[in-house]
């Protein structure tokens, strides 16, 4: 095998779309068919099938409206709007309730009760937005990266905590979405890339403030702003921010553990707490 530093035609006709992993390559053709070349080593052809050097079709997928990636595992949405995930299973990114260094080569239907609309991977992780707007992910949530303030491994969907999505990315343990309202980032902060002018890691989304601000103190009773008019991080809202700028909007329900927090992120930035 030779690298190759000038771009060469692959021998494939009539995509629609690609995607990449660590070491494969994937795309898919009118048809709904998926075609994968580079390393199988790890099932994330959805098959076990030997690695190909050449587009070589996926037989155990069909249907295929767009896919995504993790290094070494693979995720569908297929026709009936359903999710279907193969290849490594570390951390739990197949979503079929268990984890290990096993590996999926037929593709699993991930339990999610309602119809999806887009799916996004990345390393370890699998995530989905569902018709209703809501985000659900499974896999490692390695320094906050699924967004719900808990780190560690969700073998089976778990709801992220942010409302009405339109889109989604990851990075290497972090992740940005977007809504009606703006941009929110969360997860591993160590190079500043949640965007919140430090680089502590974020347990749930954090509204970018370029994108929207609001005037010092509390602005119309709704949005709570720090002292520098920047939106308060939606964290702050479930813990005391007093001398902050704002108020404490969950009363007495209020408490400082981010697993006790749900849908902290509304249209007006204001936190429910139960």
């Amino acid at each position: 095998l030779t690298d190759r530093p000038t771009p060469v035609k692959v021998a494939i006709t009539g995509v629609t779309d690609l995607f990449l992993g660590s070491e494969d390559s994937c795309a898919i053709k009118a048809a709904g068919d998926i075609y994968c070349w580079g390393s199988n080593s790890r099932g994330q052809y959805c098959s076990a099938a030997a690695s190909s050097i050449i587009p070589t079709a996926t037989a155990t997928v069909s249907g295929v409206v767009t896919a995504t990636k993790g290094p070494t595992h693979m995720c569908v949405l297929k026709t009936d709007n359903k999710v279907y995930c193969c290849g490594y299973n570390y951390y739990g990114q197949i979503g079929n309730g268990i984890s290990g260094y096993g590996i999926v080569y037929t593709p699993y239907q991930v339990p999610l009760a309602n119809p999806v609309t887009k799916i996004a991977a990345a390393t370890g992780q699998s995530c989905a937005i569902d018709s209703v707007g809501d985000m659900y992910c499974w896999g490692t949530s390695s320094t906050y990266s699924f967004g719900t303030g808990v780190s560690g491994n969700y073998f089976t969907p778990t709801k992220v905590w942010m409302k009405s999505p339109s889109s989604m990315s990851f990075g290497a343990s972090f992740g940005c979405a977007t809504n009606a309202s703006g941009m929110y980032c969360w997860g591993n902060n160590f190079h500043g890339q949640v965007g919140d002018g430090t680089k502590v890691d974020m347990p749930g989304p954090y509204r970018i403030s370029m994108l929207t601000a609001c005037g010092n103190g509390v602005k119309s009773g709704t949005e709570l702003c720090e002292p520098n008019g920047q939106i308060l991080n939606p964290s702050d809202v479930c813990t005391a921010v007093a001398g902050r700028g704002g108020v404490n909007t969950c009363a007495s329900n209020c408490v400082t553990d981010w697993s006790k927090c749900k849908n902290s992120v509304t249209v007006n930035n204001i936190a429910t707490c139960g």
